[in-house]
C-alpha cells in the first residue's frame, strides 16, 4: 500500500510540475522594430501582422544626422567612425568642397572649425561622443 501511495504522490508531483511549466511558459518574438516581445502564448505570423497593424508599438525613427567636415580633419574622421560603428546613417558635407554646405554650416554654427554635427536638429560643435549619444537619445540642449 505504501508503494502505491508513493507512486501516486510522485505521479501527482510530476503532473503538477508539468502543468505549472505549461502555464508559465513565455514565448519570445521580435516585433517590426526588432524589440523582443514576451507572451504567454506562441505567436503565429498572422498574430504578428495584427499586432503591427494595431499600432500598439512605437516605431523607432532613424535619427537624422548631418556631419560637416573637411577631408583632412582627424576629428571629422573620428566623428564619422562614431556613427558608422553604430550603423547610423550620416549625411556628410565637406565644407571645403561645397560652398552651399559651408554657408549652411556658418548659419547653423557661427564658430569656426569642424566637425559640426546636427543630430535630430541639435547642433554639436567638435568631436563629442558623449553629446552625440545624448542627442541620439533625445536628451541635451540644442545649440
Amino acid at each position: 500500500m505504501k508503494k502505491s501511495n508513493l507512486s501516486i504522490s510522485l505521479f501527482f508531483l510530476f503532473g503538477l510540475l508539468a502543468l505549472s511549466a505549461t502555464l508559465y511558459a513565455t514565448f519570445v518574438w521580435l516585433d517590426h522594430n526588432g524589440n523582443a516581445r514576451h507572451t504567454q502564448f506562441q505567436t503565429q505570423p498572422h498574430q504578428v501582422k495584427e499586432y503591427l497593424a494595431s499600432g500598439q508599438y512605437q516605431q523607432k525613427k532613424a535619427p537624422k544626422v548631418d556631419l560637416y567636415v573637411t577631408s583632412w580633419c582627424p576629428y571629422c574622421h573620428k566623428a564619422q567612425a562614431f556613427f558608422q560603428a553604430r550603423n547610423i546613417a550620416v549625411t556628410i558635407y565637406d565644407i571645403e568642397k561645397d560652398n552651399k554646405a559651408a554657408a549652411q554650416k556658418r548659419k547653423l554654427d557661427p564658430q569656426p572649425g569642424v566637425p559640426f554635427v546636427v543630430v535630430n536638429g541639435q547642433g554639436i560643435h567638435g568631436y563629442a561622443p558623449g553629446q552625440y549619444l545624448q542627442a541620439l537619445q533625445g536628451k541635451g540642449e540644442g545649440r
